[in-house]
């Protein structure tokens, strides 16, 4: 027995497979609004944040004040505005917080504290990172001359540790890729001042300190 379903029936069909089929494509597309963004420390002290957007979407900032947290919401929809911005943010006690938040839901998180970060007598001049939307960043960092570099993990704190103390180097800058392989990406900065006369140990001093954690 051979079936012959009605030609309203037939078009009805068609047009539901093809709304599954658009929903599905634009579910693919937007799946993560935002495409990468990269915080710079110039060594004037000023944080800059670079963003790019995916197409037909937009961003607006909003400065939490109880939270000293500057969140940055992502909504489908074209506005007619730039889709990659960089604009300054402002270090509130010694620490900086920025959360992404797709459709009110919150994708991507990075945090900075400085700790006893001092521009007059730090090694370190300036730092950037960059989220490569895999699970990986790019931190970029220029150093003073006469500034070694050596990397270590400490296991127990689950930090990567960037250890900057003088000797013969004749690099400045340098740039390491980080995967993040728990729940957060953690860096420290640690500068080693000269040793004292009485302990004869170079002294020790943390920041800044980098946690960055995304779900894309």
């Amino acid at each position: 027995m051979i079936f012959r379903f009605p030609p309203l029936f037939v078009v009805t069909l068609l047009v539901i497979f093809s709304c599954s089929s658009e929903e599905s494509i634009e579910q693919d597309v937007t799946e993560s609004l935002l495409k990468s963004y990269k915080l710079t420390r110039d060594n004037y002290g000023k944080y800059t944040i670079d963003y790019e957007l995916e197409e037909n979407v937009y961003l607006d900032v909003v400065q939490d004040v109880v939270s000293n947290s500057n969140e940055m919401h992502l909504f489908i929809g074209d506005t007619g505005l730039s889709k990659s911005e960089n604009k300054g943010l402002l270090l509130e006690d010694d620490e900086l917080n920025i959360s992404f938040y797709e459709n009110g839901e919150q994708s991507s998180y990075l945090s900075l504290e400085e700790g006893e970060f001092v521009l007059e007598n730090i090694a370190l001049e300036s730092y950037s990172l960059t989220n490569n939307k895999d699970d990986s960043f790019t931190l970029d960092f220029k150093v003073k001359e006469g500034i070694s570099v050596s990397y270590d993990y400490n296991e127990e704190l689950g930090v990567y540790e960037i250890h900057l103390e003088e000797g013969v180097s004749k690099l400045t800058n340098y740039s390491k890729t980080y995967v993040k392989t728990s729940s957060v990406l953690k860096i420290d900065f640690i500068t080693y001042s000269e040793a004292s006369a009485k302990s004869n140990k170079a002294v020790a001093t943390p920041g800044p300190r980098i946690i960055a954690d995304n779900d894309f």
